[in-house]
């Protein structure tokens, strides 16, 4: 049942030569693939917001600036190690109400990421395990110890 099915593929057999095409055609079905994973978890986007709706302010380095620290840990991933400093005139136009907040939104993901750092790597690692698991499949025997 293709609906109930977590992983869907492309036909290996046509593609497998051309290593472009195969990864094009997989990358096609991952937009499907999340929406389906957040619609059975009952997790949707926010509405779709028109065009005009968007804005989108040329980058001004003088309030746009803003100075993040990050260092390597010993795993070497980034880590956010202090506070982040916007330039004042940053602070002061954000404070205004209209335009969009970069130390915010960044505290925000930074939040967000660390409260559910468990279930995003145990999402991905389900994830790469069903890869696997469906390439596995697709493969001749002999070719199944590479993946």
């Amino acid at each position: 049942n293709e609906e109930r099915d977590k992983i869907r593929f492309v036909n290996f057999a046509k593609l497998h030569a051309d290593r472009r095409a195969l990864t094009a055609a997989a990358l096609d079905h991952i937009p499907s693939q999340l929406e389906t994973y957040f619609k059975s978890r009952k997790l949707y986007p926010n509405p779709e917001q028109e065009n005009d709706e968007i804005v989108v302010e040329p980058y001004n380095e003088a309030t746009d600036d803003i100075d993040v620290p990050i260092q390597m840990n010993e795993n070497g991933d980034p880590v956010v190690t202090g506070e982040v400093q916007e330039s004042p005139d940053a602070t002061q136009q954000s404070s205004t109400g209209g335009s969009f907040n970069m130390s915010q939104a960044m505290q925000q993901g930074q939040q967000f990421m660390k409260k559910h750092k468990k279930q995003i790597g145990r999402v991905t690692r389900k994830f790469n395990r069903e890869v696997k698991r469906e390439i596995k499949k697709k493969l001749p025997k002999a070719a199944r110890f590479f993946v």
